[in-house]
């Protein structure tokens, strides 16, 4: 899953498939946080596009029973933002291994999703701002034989507002 700023690649493809420039800048960092552990990670592929940076936040329970996600779009620096600052759109898209199936919750901001051996899980999605929204949309999965098979994606659709916006999503293995 990535997010996707105006339905535009951060790392631009060739025409022979190689990935060009784009991210100049690229962080990480791990650590334990309360039982668990903690992933942040950005980059700013968008910056010279766009003017803003991304921000990935993970939080995997000790367990494994709760992934807890936040996708954050911000400004980039003040000196280096393009002249055309605009709010865009963006898409996060959580793309489903085959043969899960993905059943909207009431609210239409989350998922139940049933994996081929019957394990039950939940994902939610709640945007900083009105306006966003969640489907459950047709994908592919390509294994490592190459055979493409269908299968189902969960995608968050959202606008920056002031050139911000954040995503805060869960996947938590129902009891």
């Amino acid at each position: 899953s990535t997010l996707v700023i105006a339905d535009t690649s951060s790392t631009p493809i060739l025409a022979d498939g190689q990935l060009a420039g784009g991210k100049e800048e690229v962080t990480v960092t791990q650590r334990n946080a309360a039982g668990g552990q903690l992933v942040e990670a950005g980059h700013d592929g968008y910056l010279r596009r766009f003017g803003l940076m991304v921000m990935r936040r993970l939080y995997l329970s000790g367990d494994g029973s709760e992934l807890v996600g936040e996708d954050a779009i911000g400004p980039g620096p003040s000196g280096r933002l393009w002249q055309r600052r605009r709010d865009q759109p963006f898409a996060v898209r959580f793309h489903l291994g085959v043969g899960v199936s993905a059943t909207p919750t009431a609210d239409g901001m989350g998922a139940l999703l049933k994996t081929p051996g019957g394990r039950i899980w939940a994902f939610k999605a709640q945007f900083d701002e009105p306006g966003g929204q969640m489907a459950i949309e047709p994908s592919l999965w390509v294994d490592s034989a190459g055979t493409v098979q269908r299968t189902l994606q969960l995608v968050c659709e959202g606008r920056t507002r002031g050139l911000a916006a954040t995503l805060g999503w869960s996947l938590k293995r129902a009891k």
